[in-house]
């Protein structure tokens, strides 16, 4: 496997497991780097668009990018930023973050056997 490809499977992990996070957790990364709560859902975004660019190219089989297009399903369904979902108190109390949060760490769990046990 090349090193470029090891680095997007990290990446691709990275992210999710970001998104995935508790929100506490999220909450100190947002601050830490002094951004906004739309930083998680445009890191995701950028994961999806590169994932889907992977799986054209043929370095990412389409259950992966099934996966990973799924967690951003739940972003597209979320209303547009700015709005009440987009701060910092919402990423623990609303229903659509939980449910991102989920739907991320059951990707990033279904990513990591694939590409650590396969």
């Amino acid at each position: 496997m090349s090193d470029d490809l090891t680095e997007f499977r990290r990446w691709i992990l990275a992210v999710l497991d970001g998104v995935g996070a508790d929100s506490i957790r999220q909450i100190r990364y947002l601050r830490s780097v002094g951004v906004g709560v739309d930083e998680l859902v445009l890191e995701l975004d950028d994961a999806v668009v590169t994932a889907q660019a992977r799986c054209r190219e043929g370095l990412l089989g389409k259950e992966e990018l099934a996966l990973i297009e799924r967690v951003g399903d739940h972003v597209d369904a979320m209303p547009p930023s700015p709005g009440p979902l987009w701060t910092e108190a919402a990423l623990g109390e609303a229903v659509e973050w939980r449910e991102l949060r989920a739907a991320a760490a059951e990707a990033h769990t279904a990513l990591a056997k694939l590409w650590v046990d396969g």
